[in-house]
Protein backbone atom coordinates (compact mmCIF):
# COMPACT_ATOMS: atom_id res chain seq x y z
CA UNK A 1 0.00 0.00 0.00
CA UNK A 2 1.08 3.46 -0.95
CA UNK A 3 1.26 6.32 2.21
CA UNK A 4 -1.02 8.26 -0.31
CA UNK A 5 -3.74 5.05 -0.05
CA UNK A 6 -2.72 4.49 3.70
CA UNK A 7 -3.58 7.96 4.09
CA UNK A 8 -6.41 7.90 2.54
CA UNK A 9 -7.74 4.85 4.04
CA UNK A 10 -7.41 6.39 7.72
CA UNK A 11 -10.43 8.95 7.26
CA UNK A 12 -13.51 7.55 7.91
CA UNK A 13 -16.20 6.44 5.45
CA UNK A 14 -18.24 8.13 7.69
CA UNK A 15 -16.59 11.17 7.93
CA UNK A 16 -18.22 14.12 6.25
CA UNK A 17 -14.85 16.44 6.77
CA UNK A 18 -11.24 16.69 6.48
CA UNK A 19 -8.30 19.19 6.36
CA UNK A 20 -5.09 18.42 5.27
CA UNK A 21 -2.35 20.13 6.93
CA UNK A 22 0.70 20.88 4.76
CA UNK A 23 -1.23 19.72 1.89
CA UNK A 24 1.74 20.38 -0.70
CA UNK A 25 0.57 19.26 -4.28
CA UNK A 26 -2.41 18.67 -3.19
CA UNK A 27 -2.64 15.02 -4.43
CA UNK A 28 -4.07 13.23 -0.95
CA UNK A 29 -6.92 16.28 -1.16
CA UNK A 30 -7.45 15.30 -4.96
CA UNK A 31 -7.33 11.36 -3.96
CA UNK A 32 -10.47 11.86 -1.26
CA UNK A 33 -12.37 14.21 -3.71
CA UNK A 34 -12.34 11.56 -6.37
CA UNK A 35 -12.71 8.69 -3.60
CA UNK A 36 -15.61 10.13 -1.71
CA UNK A 37 -18.08 12.85 -3.47
CA UNK A 38 -19.92 13.27 0.15
CA UNK A 39 -16.77 14.63 1.46
CA UNK A 40 -15.83 18.15 2.06
CA UNK A 41 -12.06 18.78 1.87
CA UNK A 42 -9.60 21.70 3.41
CA UNK A 43 -6.41 22.22 1.98
CA UNK A 44 -3.75 24.12 4.69
CA UNK A 45 -0.38 25.31 3.08
CA UNK A 46 1.93 27.64 4.47
CA UNK A 47 4.28 27.67 1.42
CA UNK A 48 3.29 30.46 -1.74
CA UNK A 49 2.09 29.37 -4.52
CA UNK A 50 0.39 26.30 -3.75
CA UNK A 51 -3.07 27.34 -4.85
CA UNK A 52 -2.02 28.23 -8.32
CA UNK A 53 -0.19 25.10 -8.01
CA UNK A 54 -3.31 23.13 -7.50
CA UNK A 55 -5.01 24.91 -9.61
CA UNK A 56 -3.14 23.78 -12.40
CA UNK A 57 -2.32 20.26 -11.48
CA UNK A 58 -5.80 19.74 -11.69
CA UNK A 59 -7.58 21.56 -13.55
CA UNK A 60 -9.60 19.42 -15.71
CA UNK A 61 -11.35 18.41 -12.18
CA UNK A 62 -12.22 21.39 -10.33
CA UNK A 63 -15.35 22.15 -12.16
CA UNK A 64 -16.66 18.54 -10.82
CA UNK A 65 -15.39 19.16 -7.21
CA UNK A 66 -17.50 22.44 -6.91
CA UNK A 67 -17.62 23.80 -3.42
CA UNK A 68 -16.55 20.56 -2.04
CA UNK A 69 -13.12 21.67 -1.31
CA UNK A 70 -11.48 24.67 -0.21
CA UNK A 71 -7.64 25.68 -0.45
CA UNK A 72 -6.35 28.08 2.50
CA UNK A 73 -2.72 29.61 2.77
CA UNK A 74 -2.33 29.27 6.59
CA UNK A 75 -0.16 27.86 9.59
CA UNK A 76 -1.67 24.31 10.50
CA UNK A 77 -4.74 24.25 12.87
CA UNK A 78 -4.67 27.84 13.08
CA UNK A 79 -6.28 28.28 9.37
CA UNK A 80 -9.14 26.06 10.66
CA UNK A 81 -12.38 27.00 12.67
CA UNK A 82 -13.45 25.69 15.66
CA UNK A 83 -15.39 21.78 14.99
CA UNK A 84 -14.39 23.01 10.97
CA UNK A 85 -12.41 19.35 9.73
CA UNK A 86 -13.42 16.57 11.84
CA UNK A 87 -10.31 14.76 10.48
CA UNK A 88 -7.08 16.48 10.79
CA UNK A 89 -4.19 14.81 8.58
CA UNK A 90 -0.33 16.14 8.71
CA UNK A 91 1.94 13.98 6.61
CA UNK A 92 5.30 14.72 5.50
CA UNK A 93 6.81 16.93 8.69
CA UNK A 94 8.12 17.00 11.67
CA UNK A 95 7.34 15.52 14.88
CA UNK A 96 7.91 18.32 17.05
CA UNK A 97 6.34 20.43 14.07
CA UNK A 98 3.26 18.37 15.03
CA UNK A 99 3.39 18.17 18.42
CA UNK A 100 3.79 22.28 18.30
CA UNK A 101 0.60 23.02 16.17
CA UNK A 102 -1.67 20.72 17.91
CA UNK A 103 -0.72 22.89 20.66
CA UNK A 104 -1.32 25.63 19.09
CA UNK A 105 -4.71 24.51 17.94
CA UNK A 106 -5.52 23.50 21.31
CA UNK A 107 -5.01 26.54 23.12
CA UNK A 108 -7.38 28.12 20.24
CA UNK A 109 -10.08 24.99 20.69
CA UNK A 110 -9.43 23.46 17.09
CA UNK A 111 -8.29 19.96 17.72
CA UNK A 112 -10.56 17.79 15.62
CA UNK A 113 -12.65 14.14 16.51
CA UNK A 114 -9.26 12.32 15.00
CA UNK A 115 -5.85 12.79 13.53
CA UNK A 116 -3.91 10.94 10.87
CA UNK A 117 -0.09 11.52 11.48
CA UNK A 118 2.78 10.31 8.87
CA UNK A 119 6.13 12.10 10.31
CA UNK A 120 9.12 12.65 7.99
CA UNK A 121 11.37 10.61 9.85
CA UNK A 122 11.87 8.45 12.42
CA UNK A 123 9.85 9.03 15.05
CA UNK A 124 10.83 9.59 18.66
CA UNK A 125 8.92 12.03 20.78
CA UNK A 126 5.52 12.06 18.80
CA UNK A 127 3.56 8.66 20.22
CA UNK A 128 4.75 9.87 23.93
CA UNK A 129 3.69 13.39 22.97
CA UNK A 130 0.33 12.53 21.78
CA UNK A 131 0.07 10.50 24.92
CA UNK A 132 0.96 13.53 27.15
CA UNK A 133 -1.43 14.87 25.53
CA UNK A 134 -4.63 13.05 26.32
CA UNK A 135 -4.66 11.01 22.69
CA UNK A 136 -4.71 7.65 22.26
CA UNK A 137 -3.98 5.04 19.28
CA UNK A 138 -6.65 3.34 16.92
CA UNK A 139 -4.88 2.54 13.66
CA UNK A 140 -0.36 2.20 13.23
CA UNK A 141 0.20 0.89 9.65
CA UNK A 142 4.11 0.64 8.41
CA UNK A 143 4.18 1.83 4.81
CA UNK A 144 7.22 0.97 2.70
CA UNK A 145 7.49 3.19 -0.29
CA UNK A 146 10.79 3.87 -2.70
CA UNK A 147 12.98 2.04 -0.42
CA UNK A 148 12.13 3.87 2.50
CA UNK A 149 9.61 2.94 5.41
CA UNK A 150 6.65 5.16 7.05
CA UNK A 151 4.51 5.13 10.31
CA UNK A 152 1.16 6.42 9.81
CA UNK A 153 -0.15 6.98 12.91
CA UNK A 154 -3.86 7.45 13.80
CA UNK A 155 -5.27 8.50 17.36
CA UNK A 156 -8.47 9.87 18.70
CA UNK A 157 -9.88 10.56 22.46
CA UNK A 158 -10.39 6.83 23.21
CA UNK A 159 -8.10 3.88 21.65
CA UNK A 160 -5.57 1.65 22.37
CA UNK A 161 -3.10 2.41 25.67
CA UNK A 162 0.28 1.59 25.83
CA UNK A 163 0.80 -1.24 28.52
CA UNK A 164 4.80 -1.12 28.61
CA UNK A 165 7.40 1.18 27.76
CA UNK A 166 8.45 -0.82 24.66
CA UNK A 167 4.53 -0.51 23.24
CA UNK A 168 4.71 3.61 24.65
CA UNK A 169 8.13 3.84 22.49
CA UNK A 170 7.08 1.51 19.66
CA UNK A 171 3.33 2.09 19.52
CA UNK A 172 0.72 -0.94 21.00
CA UNK A 173 -1.03 -1.57 17.76
CA UNK A 174 1.66 -1.71 15.43
CA UNK A 175 3.28 -4.44 18.07
CA UNK A 176 0.03 -6.47 19.05
CA UNK A 177 -0.61 -6.75 15.29
CA UNK A 178 1.84 -7.61 14.55
CA UNK A 179 2.02 -5.15 11.06
CA UNK A 180 3.38 -7.51 8.46
CA UNK A 181 5.89 -5.05 7.67
CA UNK A 182 7.47 -4.61 11.41
CA UNK A 183 10.13 -6.70 11.02
CA UNK A 184 11.49 -5.46 7.84
CA UNK A 185 11.29 -2.03 9.64
CA UNK A 186 12.95 -3.36 12.69
CA UNK A 187 16.07 -4.70 10.76
CA UNK A 188 16.12 -1.19 8.52
CA UNK A 189 16.42 0.65 11.91
CA UNK A 190 18.80 -1.95 13.25
CA UNK A 191 21.05 -0.25 10.20
CA UNK A 192 20.15 3.19 9.51
CA UNK A 193 20.40 3.54 14.03
CA UNK A 194 23.39 1.00 14.37
CA UNK A 195 25.55 3.83 16.32
CA UNK A 196 22.60 5.11 18.02
CA UNK A 197 21.34 1.58 18.87
CA UNK A 198 25.04 1.15 20.27
CA UNK A 199 24.91 3.63 22.89
CA UNK A 200 21.55 3.00 23.64
CA UNK A 201 22.55 -0.70 25.32
CA UNK A 202 25.62 0.61 26.66
CA UNK A 203 23.28 3.37 28.64
CA UNK A 204 20.21 1.24 28.98
CA UNK A 205 18.37 4.11 26.85
CA UNK A 206 19.57 7.14 29.21
CA UNK A 207 20.42 10.65 27.90
CA UNK A 208 18.19 11.30 25.01
CA UNK A 209 14.32 10.47 23.74
CA UNK A 210 16.14 8.11 20.82
CA UNK A 211 18.74 6.14 23.22
CA UNK A 212 15.38 5.46 25.04
CA UNK A 213 13.13 4.14 22.06
CA UNK A 214 16.24 1.95 21.04
CA UNK A 215 17.00 0.30 24.41
CA UNK A 216 14.09 -1.28 23.57
CA UNK A 217 14.39 -2.77 20.39
CA UNK A 218 15.86 -6.15 21.35
CA UNK A 219 12.51 -6.31 23.23
CA UNK A 220 10.56 -5.85 20.59
CA UNK A 221 12.30 -7.96 18.36
CA UNK A 222 12.29 -10.99 20.01
CA UNK A 223 8.81 -10.56 21.38
CA UNK A 224 7.35 -10.71 17.74
CA UNK A 225 9.72 -13.25 16.75
CA UNK A 226 8.57 -15.10 19.21
CA UNK A 227 4.29 -14.26 17.99
CA UNK A 228 5.39 -15.17 14.74
CA UNK A 229 7.51 -18.44 15.77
Amino acid sequence: MRRLDALAAAVPENATSVADVGHDHGLLLAALLRRRPALRAIGVELRPGAETDFAARFAGELEGWGDRFELRHGDALEALAPGEAEVVVMAGFGEHAMLEALDRGAALGRLPRRLVLQPADFEVALRPGLLERGWRFVEERIVEEGGRFFEVIVVEREGATPRDEAQRRWGPLLLLGPDPLLPAFLADTRRRQAPALRRALETGGGGSPLLAKLARLPEVEAAIAGATA
